[in-house]
């Protein structure tokens, strides 16, 4: 993975973890991680070594840490994500992979959300994740503000509108900031009070597309050179060809016919995923 090979570079080291309380999930005793290794996700061996990387490469070499109690070469990760476990929508799918991935490669996550809205998927034994967070606007700022003494090696900002808080915590801890930009979020200057300025302490940027990297780059203070993409994973256990279905087939009247399947909202205020223009096009 790419948050890994780099912190074995750069000599990054963490700190052992406190117990957890309760209100974090404890998958020890639940259930096996999610995803294990050979259930055919693509890119999951790749993604946490690109952020690794990116931290070496493009922000320098930092001092390593004075003392861990953790395998050598790991990274500790704190990480303030709009949704992840128990969430709905592509972003918080992305980020399930992200830390997923983490896990697999042998590295340790304390993940703050801000939202859960659903049943929680397994969560891997390395991936501390305090649902307390999600209890509101200041619960979250209350949980973030509370990591004010660990010592994690990456401080993961998982979107933009959270950079402020972030920003702050990179600071008052000593971690690299790495930072995830997804699309709209990111094509335009953003108007939240402190995401300018917080811009400026950003260590990496890790973009979904092309599009958006070069979007982002046109507007925000960071050095191009400290953006790499990371796209979205496959999972090739789940989604593949497969034959057609003749129940659906014959109720659509599709016999012959070619069919595009896509998925996501359709709103007028969101015109930019580009149904609208998918469905002039077949007109």
């Amino acid at each position: 993975m790419a948050l890994c090979r780099t912190v074995r570079r750069t000599g990054l080291t963490g700190r052992s973890r406190r117990p957890t309380p309760d209100s974090l999930v404890s998958p020890l005793d639940r259930s096996p991680p999610h995803g294990s290794a050979g259930t055919g996700r693509a890119g999951h061996n790749s993604v946490g070594d690109r952020v690794t990387e990116a931290l070496a490469v493009r922000s320098g070499t930092p001092a390593p840490r004075q003392a861990t109690r953790r395998t050598p070469g790991t990274v500790d990760v704190l990480a303030l994500v709009t949704d992840a476990y128990g969430a709905r929508g592509g972003i918080g799918l992305y980020t399930r992979d992200l830390l997923d991935a983490l896990a697999q490669s042998g590295h340790t996550a304390r993940v703050l959300p801000r939202n859960v809205t659903g049943p929680l998927e397994p969560v891997p034994p390395t991936v501390a994740f305090d649902t307390r967070s999600a209890a509101g606007p200041v619960a979250f700022v209350r949980r973030a503000l509370a990591q004010i003494g660990t010592r994690p090696d990456v401080l993961l900002c998982g979107h933009l509108n959270l950079l402020p808080l972030a920003a702050l915590l990179a600071r008052a801890t000593g971690a690299r900031l790495v930072l995830g930009i997804y699309g709209i979020d990111a094509w335009t200057p953003s108007a939240r009070r402190g995401v300018g300025r917080a811009l400026r302490h950003v260590d990496a940027v890790y973009s979904i597309s092309a599009f958006t990297q070069e979007r982002f780059a046109a507007w925000a203070p960071v050095a191009r050179a400290r953006s790499f993409l990371l796209p979205n994973a496959i999972h090739l256990d789940r989604y593949a060809a497969g034959p057609k279905s003749d129940a659906l087939l014959d109720r659509y009247g599709l016999r012959g016919r070619r069919v595009l399947m896509t998925t996501g909202r359709m709103s007028a205020t969101e015109r930019y995923k580009g149904f609208d223009e998918t469905l002039a096009a077949l007109a």
